[in-house]
């Protein structure tokens, strides 16, 4: 053959100017070496390759054990007790709690519009002002809103939203766990309690930070509304809450005696009176 003079000897190169030569040429001008390039169909393939492999020595065909039956108790879900004081608040249960919202329970709508991503806005704005966790979550948050509040779109995938959660700009600082761990929320099956408590924690601790803290809305368009964080839970449960039955149910309280509510110490109050009465329901 003739050695290659072309500008450029990288391999990638190379080799698709072997594959333009070969395709360019007529059947008649190929080379007498060259393979046939029509498609090749998978069935003779396999038959060819399979043949070649059974004339190897010692090649024989493998017997596949028949599947067990599976064993319905050992695999069972085992869940690990933690033991937990009661009267206090686990930051892991609201991290675990955010980490579902974010990446599990949004991603059921892939893009967001109108009411939904206003709802979504203005839940992400109260959790930026008052969410207490440690700092690379509240950070996270920050700079989830201020990328809400600076979209000239008035439609969003979901996908744009789970990049920035994920952290995808590699932003130093920043951080959300991605797996759930109850401690406070355990319940004594996997099913049981989990996520359902931890936004009923996360609300309370919401109502409870806007009272202690009432200039932390300040400039968000909240600012002295002691419903804000009633509202903004209100419509987060009715748009994205999967269980569809418990955001009807929240709905109908809300309707009842929200508007009551005139201070963010009343605020507080009525939160936790509406989930006695709904622990009440289910127990």
């Amino acid at each position: 053959g003739e050695n290659f003079k072309g500008p450029d000897r990288e391999l990638r190169t190379v080799r698709q100017t072997m594959i333009d030569f070969l395709q360019n040429h007529t059947e008649g001008s190929r080379p007498p070496a060259c393979p046939p390039l029509d498609p090749i169909h998978v069935k003779p393939l396999r038959t060819f390759f399979s043949s070649y492999l059974k004339s190897l020595p010692d090649v024989r065909k493998k017997s596949l054990p028949l599947p067990e039956k599976p064993n319905k108790e050992e695999n069972s879900e085992i869940v690990v007790w933690r033991e937990f004081d009661k009267s206090k608040l686990y930051t892991v249960d609201l991290e675990s709690g955010l980490h579902y919202l974010l990446r599990v329970e949004l991603a059921a709508h892939k893009s967001l519009a109108g009411a939904k991503l206003k709802t979504l806005k203005d839940f992400v704005t109260v959790l930026a002002k008052l969410f207490p966790g440690r700092l690379p979550v509240k950070k996270l948050l920050e700079m989830l809103q201020e990328w809400l509040a600076s979209l000239p779109l008035d439609r969003i995938p979901y996908n744009a939203v789970l990049d920035l959660v994920n952290n995808k700009m590699r932003i130093s600082g920043i951080f959300l766990t991605n797996h759930i761990k109850w401690v406070g929320c355990q319940g004594s099956r996997s099913e049981l309690r989990g996520y359902p408590c931890s936004l009923w924690k996360l609300f309370h601790t919401l109502t409870i930070e806007a009272s202690t803290h009432p200039d932390a809305l300040v400039g968000t368009g909240f600012e002295d509304d002691p419903q804000a964080v009633l509202q903004t839970m209100r419509r987060y449960i009715r748009t994205f809450f999967g269980c569809k039955e418990c955001g009807e149910h929240f709905e109908e309280m809300a309707k009842e005696s929200m508007d009551s509510v005139k201070t963010p110490d009343q605020a507080i109050l009525w939160l936790w009176k509406k989930h006695n009465v709904v622990n009440g329901r289910l127990a």
